[in-house]
Parts: C-alpha cells; structure tokens; sequence
C-alpha cells in the first residue's frame, strides 16, 4: 500500500464515523473504532472521509485498508460489500438473506454452548463446585 506509517508514544482511542469514498463502495456510511499508536500517510487514495473532514485509510486495486476496527458489524458499508461479493461469485444477492452481527453472534454462542453441553460432563462441574446442577432447559424456552 502506499503508506507511510511513524509510531507514537500515545495511543489513539476514539470512536468514529466515516462515509466511503472509495468506488465500489462510495457513499456507504459507516461505523468503527479506531485503536492505535501509529499515525500513517496515505500517499494513495484514501478509503473513506472521516465525519470531521479527515482522509482515512488507504485504496489500492481492490485492496482495501483502514484504522476502523467494527466497520462490518452493521451499515450500509456491509451491506455494499455482501452485495459486491455475491456478484462476483455470480450470486443474487437478494437471494442470500443477510442476517445482523447481533443474530450471527448469537448464533454462534447458541452453537458454542451446545458443544460445550455436549462434550462436557457438567454434573461433575456443578457437584466440584457444591452446586446442584440445574434443570435442563426445553427446545421451547
């Protein structure tokens, strides 16, 4: 990437919001975080525009780099790339139904959950720590 990056001693923290400038992505409003001690210069095409008029991140090809951390977990800018992917895999994209970051999480911690139930003896847990092992929950609860 055409970047230059100088490390300093304070670390950024700082919530922000951004809108793309990138094509094909331009417009998308996005949301993220930034969490970093370098202070970088784009020598490039910047990704987005900060809502304080900054430049942001960095385009090259169809390689795409920025400081936002969280920028998939919602908006229009997940929404742009889902849409992007599925028409270069030759998909509809209004066939493959988008589910939110807060559905897929928890999808995932449901399929945690059941491996752990599964592949461990949690009576034996509950009796080591002197607790009565509760009631198991039913497929409709």
């Amino acid at each position: 990437m055409p970047t230059q990056t100088t490390f300093a001693a304070e670390k950024r923290r700082t919530q922000s919001q951004a809108t793309v400038t990138a094509e094909p992505f331009a417009g998308a409003h996005l949301t993220g975080y930034e969490i970093h001690t370098g202070r970088t210069t784009v020598q490039g095409a910047p990704l987005c525009t900060l809502a304080d008029g900054t430049p942001e991140g960095c385009v090259q090809g169809q390689v795409f780099g920025t400081y936002l951390h969280g920028l998939f977990d919602s908006g229009e800018l997940t929404e742009q790339f889902a849409a992007y992917l599925c028409r270069r895999k030759g998909i509809n994209p209004a066939a493959a139904a988008p589910i939110s970051m807060q559905e897929y999480r928890t999808q995932q911690l449901d399929l945690l959950a059941d491996g752990v139930r599964h592949n461990l003896d949690l009576a034996a847990v509950y009796a080591a720590m002197g607790l009565a092992q509760p009631a198991e929950r039913g497929n409709d609860q």
